[in-house]
């Protein structure tokens, strides 16, 4: 199943729709909330968007960034998130999350990023092993991964990504795209041909994964056509 992602302003805790391509059909709706986001405020934000009691799967981030209102001093802190302690009160709050999404028949999925708990290809699998029977997915973000100072490696990580993650079970969509430095130090996500890594080199490297995806999520046509 192909399909496109498109943001949308003014709507709330509504960041984006995934809508499957040459139709009108939602397939998603991604939201501005995670996994440690209070679930009561987002499940009435989402209700009745397409005309019925609310749309039948949503996208969360894995977790807040956990760089987030960190400073240079609080390594600590930040080692702190990936802790046991940190694991476990981020699976408490996914199976509150994955229960009450269940009782209102959402379809819930989680977008992992360099910056969340989920924060690589490895923990990511290893999550997902330990998490098999759990009522969610995963929506893949390869690209998402990266941070700046991986650019110049991209395909060495893109490959390894791909290797890790073509087994992992619990992968529901793929998200292909690219990202362009925004000036700052930081990545903007983009289309493939107007980022900064090789078109070439995304196609070359993910190819596998996206076309053993169940669905694959592009921000233009074109990105999808490359696959």
């Amino acid at each position: 199943m192909e399909m496109l992602y498109q943001g949308i302003e003014d709507r709330g805790v509504i960041l984006g729709e995934i809508r499957a391509l040459g139709t009108d059909s939602v397939y998603a709706h991604v939201l501005d909330a995670s996994v440690g986001t209070d679930p009561l405020v987002w499940l009435d934000g989402v209700g009745g968007l397409d005309g019925t009691d609310g749309p039948g799967r949503v996208v969360l981030r894995c977790s807040e960034p956990v760089h987030a209102n960190l400073s240079a001093n609080d390594d600590d802190r930040l080692l702190a998130s990936w802790s046991q302690s940190g694991w476990a009160r981020f699976d408490e709050e996914l199976e509150t999350v994955v229960e009450l999404t269940a009782q209102r028949g959402i379809e819930l999925m989680l977008r992992p990023g360099a910056l969340g708990m989920l924060s690589d290809a490895i923990c990511t699998c290893s999550w997902a092993r330990r998490s098999e029977s759990l009522g969610c997915t995963l929506l893949l973000d390869p690209v998402g991964w990266l941070v700046p100072s991986m650019l110049a490696d991209a395909g060495d990580h893109l490959r390894r990504i791909a290797d890790l993650c073509g087994s992992c079970s619990k992968v529901g969509a793929v998200m292909v795209r690219s990202v362009r430095l925004d000036g700052d130090d930081g990545l903007v996500e983009t289309n493939i041909d107007e980022g900064a890594i090789d078109p070439e080199l995304i196609v070359s490297t993910l190819g596998d994964l996206v076309r053993d995806a169940p669905a694959v999520i592009g921000l233009d046509k074109v990105d999808l056509e490359r696959f």
